[in-house]
Order: C-alpha cells, then sequence, then structure tokens
C-alpha cells in the first residue's frame, strides 16, 4: 500500500500522482476552452523537463528562476527543478526589469523560464548584465516565429510573411479533424514546399500517419503517380485542367464508338452525382448505369493517376464549377479551399459530406470571417472584403511596419479577397479588391472572372485580361498552339 506520508515536495508530487491517477490533475485554457492534463500526463512532462534542465548542465544546488503567471507550465516546471535537487526562484511577472535584475544577480540563477514574450523581452533588455546566467527558456515556444515566407510578389514587392509554430499548428488541427486520413493512405507531395498549403498538408500527413511520397519532377508526375498509387493529394487548377484535357483529347482520337460510350458514361455519371453530393441513396437505375460507367470509363480515368486516388485537395486559385463536377463524376471528389499565406493557409474547405460547388466551403473550426465593405462589379455581381480572424492569422509581415497597420482592422486580417456567404455558411469568392480595375466608364471588373472562364478553353494556354482605363476590356492570349495544329491538319488547313 502507497505511504501517505512525505517528507519533500518531490515525495509529495510522486506519491499524489500515483495515488491519484486522474485524468484531470490539472486543467488549462487553451483556445478558448479548458483541456485537462492527467497524472499520468503531468508525471511525463516533468520528466521530460528535467531531462531537458539536466542536459543545460543544472545540477542540485543550482538556481533556476521561473518569470511566468499562473498556469500548468509554472507548477510541471517547478516540480522539474525539485526533481534534479536544484532550487526554483519564482519572480513575480509584475516586476519591472531593475527589480527582476537584482533577483537574478542576487540568487546566482542559472537559468531562467519565462512565459510568454512580454517576460522574455525584459531578461533580453537585462541579460548583459547577468553574466551568470546561462540560459533564457520560453514557456510559449509555440509563439515563436516558425517561418518567414516571402509571397510571390504578383502584386508587387515580395512580403515576408511571419508564421509561428501556433500559427501553423492550429491550421493543421483544424484541416486534420475535417478529413478521414489513416496511416494506410499515400500522399503524394506534388505542390512546392515552398508554397504553405503543401508544407501544411505534410504537416497533417506525418501526424495522421500518412505515407508521404515525392515526385521525381512535375515532368515525370505521371509515370510517378503510377508506380506510387497514392490515395490523397493536393493540387492546383491547373494540373487538374491538364488532366482533363489530356482525357478529353484521347476522347476526340478514340474511335466514335468508344465516344459515344465516354460521353454517355458521363452522362450517367452526372444523373448519379446529385445522390453522391448529398450522400444520399440514389434509386436502383442510376445506381446501375453509374456502375456499368464506372467499370467500362471512370475507373479507367483513375488507373492514370494510381487507381487509388480517395480525394483531391484543391487550393491557391480558383476552380471551375465545371471541372470540379467532372472529377467527382469519374470518381475524383476534388474538395475546393481558400487560404492564404497569411492564414497558415486555410480558411474555408470543402470536406467529406459538406460540399457545395462553386464555393470554397465553410469556415475552418476555430477561425472567424466576416465581410467588409461591398464593391459593385461590372458583371451584375457584387463582393464585400473578407476579413479573418484566429490562431492562424500572421501578426505581420517582416520588417514592414506601414504595411501591417493597414492589413488589420479591429484585429481582423483584411484578406484583399471579395466574396459572400450563404445562408449555410459557404464562402464564395468573387474577386480580388487589388486586383479590380476600373474602366474609363466607372465600372469595377475583376480580371480573374474572365480570365478563369477562358483558361479552361482547349485553345487556351494562358491569358490576361487588361482594360484599367479604358473604354473597354480586352486580353492577351497565349494559344496552344499544340491543339490549333491538330485542328488545322485535321481540317486540311497548312499551319505555320
Amino acid at each position: 500500500m502507497l505511504s501517505t506520508e512525505f517528507a519533500t515536495l518531490n515525495e509529495l508530487f510522486l506519491k499524489a500522482v500515483a495515488k491519484h491517477d486522474k485524468p484531470d490533475c490539472f486543467l488549462a485554457k487553451s483556445e478558448g476552452r479548458y483541456r485537462s492534463v492527467a497524472s499520468r500526463e503531468a508525471l511525463g512532462k516533468v520528466a521530460v523537463l528535467a531531462s531537458g534542465f539536466a542536459r543545460l548542465g543544472v545540477e542540485r544546488g543550482d538556481r533556476v528562476a521561473i518569470l511566468s503567471e499562473n498556469r500548468v507550465e509554472w507548477a510541471l516546471t517547478d516540480y522539474a527543478i525539485l526533481g534534479l535537487g536544484a532550487i526554483t526562484v519564482p519572480v513575480y511577472p509584475t516586476l519591472p526589469e531593475p527589480d527582476i535584475e537584482f533577483i537574478l544577480e542576487d540568487s546566482g540563477a542559472k537559468v531562467i523560464v519565462v512565459s510568454t514574450e512580454v517576460q522574455l523581452r525584459k531578461v533580453l533588455n537585462i541579460r548583459s548584465r547577468l553574466p551568470g546566467l546561462r540560459f533564457v527558456l520560453v514557456m510559449d515556444a509555440a509563439e515563436d516565429t516558425a517561418s518567414i515566407i516571402y509571397t510571390s510578389g504578383t502584386m508587387g514587392q515580395p512580403k515576408g510573411v511571419v508564421l509561428t509554430h501556433a500559427n501553423i499548428a492550429s491550421n493543421i488541427r483544424a484541416c486534420q479533424s475535417l478529413f478521414p486520413l489513416e496511416n494506410r493512405d499515400v500522399g503524394m507531395s506534388i505542390l512546392p514546399l515552398s508554397h504553405v498549403l503543401e508544407r501544411m498538408l505534410d504537416y497533417v500527413f506525418l501526424w495522421d500517419g500518412v505515407t508521404i511520397a515525392y515526385p521525381e519532377s512535375f515532368e515525370a508526375l505521371p509515370q510517378n503517380l503510377l508506380e506510387v498509387r497514392p490515395t490523397v493529394m493536393a493540387v492546383v487548377p491547373r494540373v487538374l485542367e491538364k488532366i482533363y484535357a489530356k482525357v478529353m483529347e484521347k476522347v476526340r482520337r478514340a474511335l466514335a464508338v468508344r465516344q459515344r460510350l465516354f460521353h454517355w458514361a458521363v452522362g450517367m455519371g452526372k444523373e448519379y452525382f446529385p445522390y453522391q453530393l448529398r450522400g444520399r441513396t440514389a434509386p436502383l437505375g442510376p445506381r446501375l448505369k453509374r456502375a456499368v460507367a464506372d467499370a467500362l470509363v471512370f475507373s479507367k480515368v483513375r488507373a492514370q493517376l494510381g487507381g487509388r486516388i480517395r480525394f483531391l485537395i484543391s487550393g491557391a486559385a480558383p476552380l471551375s464549377r465545371e471541372l470540379a463536377e467532372f472529377f467527382f463524376v469519374m470518381g475524383l471528389p476534388v474538395y475546393e479551399g481558400y487560404g492564404l499565406t497569411e492564414t497558415s493557409p486555410v480558411v474555408a474547405v470543402n470536406y467529406p459530406g459538406h460540399v457545395r460547388l462553386g464555393t470554397v466551403g465553410r469556415v475552418i473550426p476555430g477561425v472567424e470571417v466576416k465581410l467588409g465593405e461591398e464593391v459593385d462589379l461590372e458583371d451584375g455581381s457584387s463582393g464585400r472584403e473578407i476579413l479573418v480572424r484566429g490562431p492562424n492569422v500572421t501578426a505581420g509581415y517582416y520588417h514592414l511596419e506601414e504595411e501591417n497597420r493597414g492589413s488589420f482592422v479591429d484585429g481582423w486580417f483584411r484578406t484583399g479577397d471579395l466574396g459572400s456567404l450563404d445562408a449555410d455558411g459557404f464562402l464564395s469568392i468573387t474577386g480580388r479588391r487589388k486586383n479590380l480595375f476600373k474602366t474609363s466608364g466607372g465600372k469595377f471588373v475583376s480580371p480573374e472572372k474572365l480570365e478563369n472562364l477562358f483558361q479552361g478553353h482547349p485553345y487556351v494556354h494562358q491569358i490576361v485580361v487588361l482594360g484599367a482605363a479604358r473604354k473597354f476590356v480586352g486580353a492577351l492570349v497565349v494559344p496552344n498552339f499544340e491543339r490549333l495544329e491538330a485542328y488545322a491538319r485535321s481540317q486540311g488547313f497548312a499551319f505555320k
């Protein structure tokens, strides 16, 4: 039977944890709600902390200061210090720098553990006058900067977006809760890891035990997909457009009977699709037709991507409704999302059981969105600036104080994107405020809408819409010369 007596605080801690093996030894508030720390978890954390102190050279009799508000980390740090036979020197968090300096110098503290950046700043300001203070540790390591990611600079000079561990971790947790990933899954990482979406998704994969594969190159991707046979992958719409174009070109070159079979299968798939999207059981007829279409056509398309894709996640650019529907029909669900580097990145996303094509999905857990002032567009539509608040939002840009002041309003980050929210909370993007231009007639035009409309055309490779301060809107078009040449030859025209 466990003794109820104790002579030291170390005995008290160890015996109390053993005696009261409870799930809520401590309660700490995080992200708006109290979270429990179990007795065994507390013991493990104290052991890890003590091991860390020992590696720093903390020994019996050394003084370790704690400069922190009341929190669970204070208690665990105290037990870790005592467990090594070292001495805890508590410091009130309200003390000014001169008083903190006196306590640290007089006690001969070797290490100080601080709670926040505010307390850290106090210590850093006096550290040069404390030669005996060898280490400064921060409890809120989550608030440490994890990355400075520079935006692409399409709207001017690249800006360094400062993201903390807490920013990215909050986005990982929120997104991880929405998608059914398992350790049997294999993810193909094809977007640049310099892009925050792929980087964040790789973290999600690692946390969920998903195997992560990397292609040799973008050119080798088709072959690598057949070799790896991934089950999940993040893509940009341009990748989907190329897959679609390749499928349709193959259909165009096929015999007439195969063309008719393909279009029949797509028609059957579209008939079945509304039931699939709503998670409802289709009548027997559409189910049987869809099964035949899948065996004869859709499975062949999926095989080109390895044959095991469970779903795709699309971001970084708008995805047309028609393209998304095509891939759903093929049995390749595409879940479109929206975000920015400044939001770590995901703000909203469609996910299994919650899909509305033409939108970027619902706002993810823990993040808030509201809409700013309204802007009327040339096509008769309108949009309001999307404002975002949450643990995923950057504190600002690196070395750009003036830019930071203009990027936030009352604590909300100004995305510069225009959008709308429907009654069910699905977010739609209608344009980018900074990209809007005004014709000489005073009308605002969103070039992305027109560019996205034509970008999917088989004979268009690239397009840019122009018209600022002009009477009319025009465009510069880079044709798909390969497709044009094939068409010209099929019609008997010389192509030079």
